[in-house]
């Protein structure tokens, strides 16, 4: 019994130091903090009275003020309502918070609510407040009759009280600034006081924090023979697991105990003792790295739980990259907290796992839904399809494809080209990509619509680069292929439908099979006519994704057949024309009811034969261009001064919209945005040797007139004047 009693008094003994440290400590700081609290009241209410004895300085100059006004309007015999009732006002706030200032109580606090002040008590405060009575009740006396008296009265009295006012309102206001800087100081020395506390408080804490951590290091060091026993009987376990195990400390630092399966999955030696994040960003790219720093902070903050921010951990199945880029395999961490006896966090057991072929498994898995799914977009796009345009859109669009690859490898190989050289590529490239991606749109083939539009991303991208070689020309091939990958995919679907194989080729299949595939593909077919319903539909399509309401009428399109690449230019010009009236011309519903406009905006596409050739139309009734609009966009896209810019009319500000890459788009979307709309119109309508003007009023209506010439053969390919 002796043997536990001392052992009892030794266990106790042994913390004692300790246990009186915290005691002072928790002593000191509750001392601290009372005296904080209560020096903080009174700096609170100081700061009070610092406020309301300066606006009293406000306040002195405001009588006088509004006994001029008030004196001006009587004297003019205009309405003395305004400025009696604001001197009454501030009359009241003045003698009310005067009195509290002198003898203690409530006052109209700078809110409008009610504050009680405590009744100075400094000798420089009293002082002020003294003779600011001396100076105030005569003051009071004279404001009195002309407050509360008849008209008949304050107009007597209004004189005297003006006069005194004028000969001693600076006095009043010396008076206040003394009461101000009395009180400043007051509550300027409070604070000196609570810092000092604050200092001594902190000092005294920081003592009693070092001699609690000297008996800490002292404890740690006789527990260092327990856990190093602790240690050899985990090494075993460590040593058998095919995981890969480890231990991280609060300084994110690999404990000298971990998985011999680590060092293998991790491609490195000696790990323990090195930073975690140090061999993490070896591993990963810089955003996961960023985002699991992050991440591993989060998972040692006690207050929160681990199950809750487990879905956004940025390592599970993470790629990682070993050999300088050359290898890569998928690996898989997971965080578990690792708490003391006392339920303290001390550690984060981090498992890893070697999960590269679960993730091939379903990438593969992946892939073939949306193989699937892609399979099936084609399978829907191309059934509401006229088989011949279809055909038409295809052969273009595979001959398009083509030149545009050849011309890729051919700069792309070219080791002395000049950078000018790759930019025109870029440049040569790019409407024509965008001329297809709004076919496409007007067939409402949405895979190829998506695709060409990430063509125009990766082509802008790299038009916006400051310097360009030939390998960046070439690295545009992998989004080409995907584009020719689609155009091959169309055509496989088409001719797995059954009943259309006999009306999506021209030639009869006996002729098709004796020539070449690549000649077959790339070989412009005959077109049809310019089918109304695929251009109303390609309206209302990109009206749906603008959130506006369309209607697009056409007259004299009704017998147009058009053949060859003349027909295909015409085409393509029509199709950006209805696209950028839609985008940039006709306003959404509630902007329309704003101007008077109805809510549905009118396009009109009109074709007419005329005696010197032939014209088309295409009018809406939106907002027009902008002038202002296309002067920022023009200042934006850094082409030219702000002092040339400022020279231009009218016209040449319209002519803007003809400028390759220069938008009033606010974002990029697949309908608009890309500054290169009008810039394919022009080209296209110039192949064909014809002419492009353009009429428009803000806020009115905006159309184009495409006038040709009677050689581009409108009567042989059946052009006929509207009805």
């Amino acid at each position: 019994m002796k043997t536990t009693k001392a052992s009892g008094r030794g266990g106790l003994s042994k913390y004692r130091t300790i246990i009186i440290s915290i005691a002072l400590f928790i002593l000191f700081d509750l001392g601290v903090l009372v005296m904080n609290f209560y020096i903080s009241s009174q700096i609170t209410k100081d700061a009070v009275g610092v406020n309301l004895a300066g606006r009293q300085r406000m306040l002195s100059q405001r009588t006088a003020k509004t006994l001029l006004q008030l004196q001006n309007a009587t004297q003019n015999n205009t309405d003395a309502e305004k400025p009696l009732a604001e001197l009454r006002k501030t009359y009241d706030l003045f003698d009310g918070t005067l009195r509290s200032f002198s003898e203690g109580g409530e006052a109209v606090g700078g809110n409008g609510k009610p504050v009680v002040l405590e009744r100075v008590e400094d000798v420089a405060g009293r002082a002020a407040i003294a003779e600011a009575y001396t100076l105030w009740g005569p003051y009071r006396e004279k404001l009195e009759p002309v407050l509360k008296g008849d008209a008949e009265a304050r107009t007597a009295a209004l004189p005297e009280a003006v006069a005194y006012a004028l000969a001693n309102n600076v006095k009043i206001l010396d008076q206040m600034n003394n009461l101000t800087t009395a009180l400043e100081q007051l509550a300027a020395a409070k604070a000196d006081r609570l810092r000092l506390i604050q200092v001594s408080g902190i000092t005294l804490a920081l003592i009693n924090f070092f001699i609690i951590l000297f008996h800490f290091i002292r404890q740690l060091r006789e527990s260092d023979a327990v856990a190093e026993g602790a240690r050899r009987e985990t090494q075993d376990i460590l040593e058998s697991v095919s995981e890969g195990l480890m231990l991280l400390d609060r300084d994110l630092k690999i404990g000298a105990q971990h998985s011999k399966s680590l060092e293998t999955i991790f491609d490195c030696r000696d790990l323990g003792g090195r930073s975690f994040l140090d061999v993490l960003r070896e591993l990963v790219a810089e955003k996961t790295y960023k985002e699991a720093n992050s991440y591993i902070e989060v998972l040692f903050k006690e207050h929160v739980n681990p199950k809750l921010v487990e879905s956004i951990n940025p390592l599970d199945k993470v790629q990682t990259f070993f050999e300088h880029g050359q290898k890569s395999k998928f690996l898989a961490f997971q965080f578990a907290r690792v708490r003391n006896k006392d339920r303290k966090l001390m550690h984060l057991l981090v498992t890893v796992k070697d999960v590269t072929a679960q993730v091939m498994l379903e990438r593969e898995l992946e892939e073939s839904q949306k193989q699937a799914k892609e399979q099936m977009n084609l399978l829907l796009g191309i059934l509401h399809v006229e088989p011949s345009v279809l055909s038409e859109f295809l052969n273009r669009a595979d001959h398009s494809l083509r030149e545009i690859n050849d011309t890729l490898k051919r700069y792309g190989t070219k080791r002395h080209a000049r950078e000018d050289q790759y930019s025109r590529v870029l440049q040569d490239i790019f409407p024509v990509v965008h001329a297809l991606k709004g076919e496409a749109a007007m067939l409402d083939l949405k895979l190829f619509e998506e695709k060409a539009h990430k063509f125009e991303d990766t082509i802008s991208e790299l038009r916006g680069r400051p310097t360009l070689s030939g390998n960046h020309l070439l690295g545009l091939a992998v989004t080409l292929d995907k584009l020719m990958e689609s155009v091959q995919n169309v055509r496989e679907m088409v001719e797995r439908i059954a009943g259309l194989r006999e009306t999506f080729v021209a030639k009869p299949k006996a002729v098709i099979e004796a020539v070449p595939v690549s000649q077959r593909e790339t070989t412009p077919a005959a077109a049809p006519s310019l089918a109304v319903d695929e251009f109303q539909r390609l309206a209302q399509k990109v009206a749906t994704e603008q959130g506006k309401q369309v209607h697009l009428a056409m007259h004299g399109f009704e017998t147009l057949m058009l053949a060859g690449e003349p027909a295909a230019n015409l085409r393509d010009a029509l199709v950006q024309l209805v696209r950028n009236a839609v985008v940039h011309g006709i306003e959404k519903p509630d902007q329309r009811a704003r101007s008077g406009k109805t809510a549905t905006g009118a396009i009109r596409l009109q074709a007419k034969a005329l005696p010197s050739g032939h014209e088309i139309i295409c009018h809406d009734d939106g907002r027009g261009l902008d002038a202002s609009r296309l002067r920022e966009a023009a200042l934006k896209s850094g082409r030219w001064s702000a002092q040339e810019i400022a020279g231009w009319d009218e016209h040449r500000l319209h002519n803007l919209v003809f400028e390759s890459g220069l938008s009033t788009a606010e974002t990029v979307t697949t309908a608009a945005g890309r500054g290169v709309g009008m810039d394919v119109v022009k080209r296209k309508i110039e192949a064909l040797g014809g002419h492009l003007a353009l009429a428009t009023q803000t806020g009115q209506y905006c159309a184009w007139r495409i006038s040709l010439p009677d050689l581009f053969g409108f009567d042989r390919l059946g052009f006929k004047a509207a009805a």
